[in-house]
């Protein structure tokens, strides 16, 4: 395991209980979680590795599902299906829509992107996007597109579960689809030349009918709790189509911008302020 820290942070004895063994790199901040992500692969030593959050949860047998995926040599990362961790308020279930829905209950197979931060990579391959590496890791949906473009398989587990604790707050879940749909644009209209940004910025308003759509589909394979939650969760989830496609846009006329990802980064990184009370002190059972 690799543990990133801040220099001069000291480390807890017990951060690493139940690891064979672990690394520590000092940055000199945690501003750009991608670059650490991307150092943390560098330094890896192991050919397979895996990109967590502290507010994912995962089935005792993963990291061994993982692994039998990954003999096969032509596909190139695996992941698991999505569940809502804490499905209690329609703020979570929309952010669960929006951001998860295209992994509810799939069974196994290829498959086009996977969850971002939740998945199991062949490092060799992260390896061979060098600088860009950080750049990446930003928004893995781009990653996957690059990776299937390049005639690599991505294949996700359906029986590999995760449960993921979303955003309960509705202001912070306002902010985290507007943030997050500019970085998305900025990064995917990287190469692009003026007039392709041009065209995809015009054409963001229909993004949110498009994303519906999709949602909806998603939603025939779900469980039926989300069907029936749907109508109440509408509103949220228009809104929040809404904003990321906002943000898209402006990304693709005016990139990411310096600020975002240090915006980005609290919500990410300190997801129990941005949950219902009492919500993250319940999903601790669940630690090991």
């Amino acid at each position: 395991m690799i543990l990133s820290v801040v220099a001069g942070t000291t480390i807890d004895p017990d951060a690493a209980h139940g690891f064979a063994a672990f690394q520590v790199i000092e940055s000199p901040s945690i501003d750009d979680m991608s670059a650490i992500r991307a150092e943390s692969v560098r330094h890896a030593t192991a050919p397979l590795v895996v990109l967590a959050e502290d507010h994912a949860f995962v089935r005792p047998d993963t990291a061994e599902r993982y692994v039998q995926v990954l003999r096969d040599p032509a596909i190139a990362v695996t992941g698991p299906a999505i569940v809502n961790a804490n499905p209690a308020s329609r703020t979570s279930q929309a952010d669960m829509l929006i951001s998860f829905s295209t992994w509810f209950a799939v069974p196994s197979g290829d498959i086009d992107s996977l969850a971002g931060h939740n998945g199991c990579y062949r490092r060799d391959v992260l390896l061979t996007f060098g600088d860009r590496l950080p750049l990446m890791l930003k928004s893995e949906r781009v990653l996957h597109y690059e990776l299937s473009a390049r005639g690599l398989r991505l294949r996700i587990d359906g029986d590999a579960r995760l449960e993921h604790a979303n955003i309960a707050l509705f202001g912070s879940y306002l902010n985290h689809k507007w943030i997050g749909g500019r970085i998305f644009g900025g990064i995917r209209a990287g190469s692009w030349s003026p007039a392709k940004r041009l065209a995809y910025a015009a054409a963001a308003p229909l993004v949110p009918l498009m994303r519906l759509r999709r949602i909806l589909s998603h939603l025939r394979r779900s469980p039926a709790d989300y069907a029936a939650l749907m109508p109440g969760i509408l509103p949220h989830v228009l809104i929040g189509l809404a904003l990321h496609a906002l943000g898209e846009a402006v990304g693709y006329l005016f990139g990411e911008g310096e600020s975002s990802a240090r915006k980005y980064l609290p919500l990410e990184v300190y997801r129990h302020r941005y949950m219902l009370p009492g919500e993250w002190e319940a999903l601790q059972d669940k630690c090991p």
